[in-house]
């Protein structure tokens, strides 16, 4: 996976889910994709690793992340 197909298939992933917000298991799936795509690209851009540190703040300070502010951290992603 690179780095552009880890933002496609994080925008697939927002697109498909029904819940309110996401938990410390969906976070992980997110950094796992992450780790893919550092394992065949070698490295990740910057706005994926602002992306990651915004999400890990998130989870880390509320537990939780929630939807409109996951839709807010994608959308500074695409846009950088």
């Amino acid at each position: 996976m690179t780095n552009e197909e880890f933002k496609c298939w994080i925008n697939g992933f927002l697109t498909l889910t029904s819940d309110d917000s996401f938990n410390l298991r969906q976070y992980k799936i997110i950094k796992n994709h992450t780790e893919l795509v550092k394992a065949i690209t070698g490295h990740l851009t910057s706005d994926i690793l602002n992306f990651l540190v915004q999400l890990e703040s998130m989870i880390h300070k509320q537990g939780f992340i929630s939807i409109s502010d996951f839709k807010d951290c994608v959308k500074f992603m695409q846009t950088n």
